[in-house]
């Protein structure tokens, strides 16, 4: 199940949309309201233990989607952020690969490249 996490409009939206689609999964839209977002920033603050301006920005809009599964949806994990990117090959440098044995060798890189010593 895909997520989208946005104001309305977002341009985002549209590749998550079709790649939902692609997965043959229900897509969710996840509406940021700057609104609730204001209200939420003490609530962010102690969850991430920081008042760093730009972990806090990216926080909110994780706790938002978050708090819309938690609400909404069946779901019990959730993969999100980086460690998705790497695991899904989704980053961008990944179409660089030239056929499937090098995007799988490059997965596999980024994979043990984080693992835990």
């Amino acid at each position: 199940r895909p997520f989208f996490g946005g104001k309305r409009g977002a341009p985002g939206r549209r590749p998550g949309s079709r790649g939902a689609e692609v997965l043959n999964a229900q897509h969710h839209d996840v509406i940021f309201d700057e609104q609730q977002a204001v209200k939420d920033i003490p609530k962010v603050i102690a969850l991430m233990e920081t008042y760093d301006t730009s972990t806090i920005r990216k926080g909110l809009l994780l706790y938002t989607i978050c708090k819309y599964i938690t609400e909404r949806s069946p779901v019990d994990v959730l993969f999100c952020g980086e460690g998705l990117d790497d695991v899904a090959g989704s980053h961008i440098y990944f179409k660089q690969t030239k056929n499937a044995e090098e995007y799988q060798r490059a997965v596999e890189f980024n994979l043990t490249r984080y693992r835990a010593r």
